[in-house]
């Protein structure tokens, strides 16, 4: 007879511990705009070393992508997330002021001439680390986390070829806040802005290396497990 209350003062703490039945799996598609900064600190590479030109303008670009995550059943407000998302924030025609020194006498010119567009094309892979609040129908929730972009600019004229093309890869930074609202236990619409920072550097024969910074505003839905 001592046996089952002995049984229900083991069982009664491990209750209370949050199961990891409860953990959560999520993915989901999202789309949205791309408003981009910029880009800035242009400068030449290669044989065009020793080239500044002021910044240049993007043009605003659609965005559309996926992302997946999971939350821990032990810390329901804590979670990790890979973000995944493509966009094509266009170089614009514009003027651009060019400042060119020469390496040997130290002597600099500046001229200013109207630069054709360009194809950029831009694709982002994040892995954030996501903080919510774990409310039953809104979640608000912010992340931060490492990433890689890969960039690809082409139908760029440049001093040495009619018809520039060139990617490169970059470390990048990638931050998120948003908000979640679950229309069933398992469906959720989530809207979201997130802020990218890298720099490209590049080569070929494009020419130049710049920063590259820009913001997204996306919405979705989401499925939970």
């Amino acid at each position: 007879m001592r046996l089952i209350p002995t049984t229900f003062l083991f069982i009664l703490p491990l209750l209370a511990i949050p199961s990891l039945s409860r953990a959560e799996f999520y993915i989901g598609g999202q789309g949205g705009l791309t408003v981009p900064n910029s880009l800035s600190s242009v400068q030449g590479i290669d044989h065009d070393a020793g080239l500044k030109t002021s910044d240049l303008d993007l043009a605003k670009s659609g965005l559309y992508g996926a992302k997946a995550g999971y939350f821990f059943g032990r810390l329901p407000w804590l979670g990790i997330e890979g973000d995944f998302y493509y966009s094509t924030p266009h170089l614009k025609q514009q003027p651009v002021t060019q400042r060119i020194q020469n390496p040997i006498t130290g002597q600099s010119f500046q001229t200013t001439n109207v630069q054709p567009g360009g194809h950029l094309h831009v694709f982002a892979a994040a892995a954030n680390i996501v903080v919510r609040y774990p409310g039953k129908r809104f979640q608000p929730y912010i992340g931060a986390g490492p990433g890689i972009a890969w960039a690809r600019m082409s139908n760029l004229p440049t001093a040495s070829s009619p018809s520039g093309f060139a990617s490169d890869s970059s470390l990048m930074l990638n931050v998120i806040a948003g908000t979640r609202y679950f229309l069933t236990k398992h469906v959720a619409l989530f809207a979201e802005y997130k802020y990218n920072k890298s720099s490209f550097d590049f080569g070929n024969n494009v020419q130049f290396k710049a920063d590259y910074s820009t913001n997204n505003f996306v919405g979705g839905i989401a499925v939970h497990f």
